[in-house]
């Protein structure tokens, strides 16, 4: 598959990684359902000679789909509702990278 510019390519639900995400307002109400790649990670925080493990959860989209979205909104995912951190935009792709909090 060629990169055309078309970051919505990478974002299919039935032959790519994405998952569908639907974006409420602080109110609840539905903003917008769009697909994004949706990234579970844990991450490792050092605490003096211990390691402790931190849920750090992301999601990265095509940053149109963040249209009137923005820190004070939550994003479902897959019954699982997550605060959103401002979101991180790479200009020349298209796309955003959000992290999120539960």
């Amino acid at each position: 598959m060629a990169f055309d510019n078309n970051p919505a390519q990478f974002f299919d639900t039935k032959n790519g990684f994405a998952k569908e995400a639907t974006f409420k307002n602080a109110a609840g109400d539905v903003i917008r359902v769009a697909n994004v790649i949706f990234n579970d990670a844990i991450n490792f925080v050092p605490v003096f000679d211990q390691s402790i493990q931190k849920p750090l959860p992301s999601i990265h989209c095509v940053s149109a789909d963040l249209e009137d979205v923005d820190s004070t909104c939550t994003v479902e995912i897959a019954g699982v509702s997550y605060r959103m951190q401002p979101a991180e935009h790479f200009g020349a792709t298209g796309t955003a990278l959000v992290q999120l909090n539960k």
